[in-house]
């Protein structure tokens, strides 16, 4: 009997605690005229959760509307709880119903409060908490700001589960560039592939182009045989991709059917050719190039004159020099360039004619052409030049004069370190410090109280490179890099990095170029873990000549840093730091350096 008593109770227990039969009483219960009934079993049936939606979706199809109304509420609050986390769930009260009203924005919003409540508490998500957020946000996302949010989340948190749905919504935008194609980029998720692979050769011709361009910023090898394939395809815009994607994944395989576009009924195309062929180191093409140098239209004919001197085909100088009497500003311009590249005297004559062309533009790359070429006779009209009513003709004779490394010019250079426009002026003390010109040290100092910021800067640059310290209280009292005061605290072991040689053609991020000059001189790189490796600069990947073509490489990839981090050299490291402390380590330097002078 006992058996029997306890068998019983056990069963009873049982049928109490089925959680199918248990849903089943509640949802009746939701249809009790008692509020208090109907709330409880709302609570009740929210807890059960999934247990709990076949009998809420029949519900859902009551008569009653108040039944079926809450009914379908707690199927879609319910759904929307089995995506997010329990610590999401507990940090934001009430973010279940505000997504179960199926506005895609929604989670756009849930997603901001988020990052909020993170900041708050001081707790960062973990890629469980985050993810399902992000994969339905992305949808809702309909700002540019909002779209980049979501970039440093992915990116950042490295949360690879929403790479299929980033793909798909990158495929719709209107724009090639954009946060969510940023975000894969920088990813670089072999996962992006595949459904990129796909869109490429399925689908409206619009989302094939995505695709393929995409392919190519990705460096996805596997695309090149789709790439190759789409060079003959009869929409011009998706062969124009397929060449910019190949030629972004150097796939010389490509340069015959690019080479083909050169004898396109499409200038789209033809220019596509004249563009990509160079950058693909494609010299074997010279002779078709040359024949477009008489294309009816004039941005071909520009580039491929553009085109034969980027690949050195000094034979074709002859076929050039009469695109400098062409009509067109840009053939004009674009053919200046082209003959300062190859290099031949000949060009000298007819660069010098252009220095009176109607055109700013055409005088400025002449300038700049005849201080390639060497063009020492040229220099009274450079001179000339110097005093043009055009600020960017001015700054052009600067540039020739620099290439020209004549010391002496340096006379003729002075007086525009007062010029009326900005630019030239810093343009001005630029070429004044590459000619070395210590007599010009009284006029520069006068320029660190120039009402311009970027004059200012240029001129307390200009006193640390030349190891003077008048400019140490400008560059520490306003907006200006902070970089150029390592000449001054470390200048022989600053020359030394900064004359190291690059790898040639290496693309590679900020990071990375910086942490090869260290290992290179016996240092470290002591990379601020405050830096956000989200920004522009350092997610970005850049390619720096194996010499450089400015005063270093240190001295480029501090540039490239801009205001997102500040480069300090000690004896042991290089330390990368956010602007804001690399000004208080600089301020206590400053401080130590005044405080021996006195």
């Amino acid at each position: 009997m006992l058996t029997l008593a306890i068998l019983a109770l056990f069963t009873g227990f049982q049928a109490q605690d089925d959680p199918v039969r248990l849903a089943r009483e509640l949802v009746e219960k939701l249809h009790s005229d008692k509020i208090e009934e109907r709330d409880e079993a709302t609570r009740k049936l929210m807890k059960l959760g999934l247990v709990a939606v076949p009998d809420l979706e029949k519900a859902a199809e009551s008569a009653d509307r108040e039944v079926a109304e809450r009914a379908a509420s707690l199927v879609r609050i319910i759904r929307v709880r089995q995506e997010l986390s329990p610590t999401i769930l507990k940090a934001l009260p009430g973010a279940d119903e505000r997504l179960a009203g199926g506005k895609d924005h929604a989670w756009m919003e849930v997603l901001l409060d988020a990052t909020e409540v993170e900041k708050r508490i001081g707790v960062p998500w973990t890629a469980e908490d985050l993810g399902p957020l992000v994969r339905r946000a992305i949808k809702g996302a309909g700002t540019e700001a909002d779209q980049d949010v979501i970039r440093r989340l992915i990116v950042g948190r490295k949360l690879r589960t929403a790479i299929p749905a980033l793909v798909e919504s990158y495929l719709r935008e209107q724009s090639y560039v954009g946060p969510f194609s940023r975000a894969l980029e920088q990813m670089r998720a072999p996962e992006s592939i595949p459904p990129l692979l796909r869109a490429s050769q399925e689908g409206p011709s619009r989302m094939r182009i995505r695709a393929a361009y995409l392919l190519g910023v990705i460096r996805s090898k596997e695309a090149i045989p789709v790439l190759l394939r789409m060079l003959d395809d009869p929409e011009p815009e998706a062969g124009e991709t397929a060449a910019w994607a190949l030629c972004r994944l150097r796939a010389t395989e490509g340069i015959p059917g690019i080479a083909a576009f050169i004898d396109s009924k499409h200038p789209n195309l033809r220019c596509a050719a004249v563009l990509v062929l160079p950058l693909m180191g494609a010299k074997s093409e010279v002779p078709g190039i040359a024949r477009l140098l008489d294309d009816p239209q004039g941005i071909v004919k520009a580039h491929a004159a553009l085109a034969l001197g980027e690949l050195g085909a000094r034979e074709r100088v002859p076929w050039i020099l009469p695109l400098l009497q062409d009509p067109d500003l840009e053939v004009r311009w674009f053919a200046s360039s082209a003959l300062g590249k190859l290099g031949d005297p000949q060009s000298i004559g007819p660069l010098i004619g252009l220095l009176v062309d109607s055109q700013s533009r055409v005088r400025c790359a002449a300038a700049q052409a005849l201080g390639e070429l060497g063009a020492t006779d040229a220099l009274g009209h450079l001179r000339t030049a110097l005093k043009d009513g055009s600020g960017e003709v001015r700054r052009g004779a600067l540039d020739a004069l620099v290439s020209l490394n004549i010391r002496a010019e340096a006379r003729f250079i002075r007086p525009l370190v007062t010029d009326e426009d900005r630019w030239v002026r810093v343009s001005a003390i630029g070429a004044l410090w590459s000619l070395q010109d210590g007599a010009a040290a009284s006029v520069i100092v006068d320029r660190l109280n120039d009402r311009e910021s970027e004059v200012a800067g240029a001129a307390a640059t200009w006193l640390c490179r030349m190891g003077r310290r008048e400019g140490v209280p400008t560059l520490l009292n306003g907006k200006h890099p902070l970089w150029p005061l390592n000449l001054l605290r470390l200048p022989r072991d600053w020359d030394l990095v900064n004359k190291t040689e690059l790898p040639g053609g290496r693309e590679a991020l900020a990071r990375e170029h910086l942490d090869f000059l260290a290992r290179r001189h016996g240092r470290v790189l002591d990379w601020s873990d405050r830096l956000s490796e989200l920004d522009p600069p350092w997610t970005s990947r850049w390619t720096l000549s194996g010499k450089s073509s400015g005063p270093g490489p240190l001295e480029d990839l501090a540039g490239i840093a801009g205001d997102r981090g500040e480069v300090i050299l000690e004896s042991d490291r290089l330390r990368v730091v956010p602007p804001d402390e690399a000004l208080r380590f600089w301020k206590a330097w400053w401080d130590q350096e005044s405080a021996k002078d006195r």
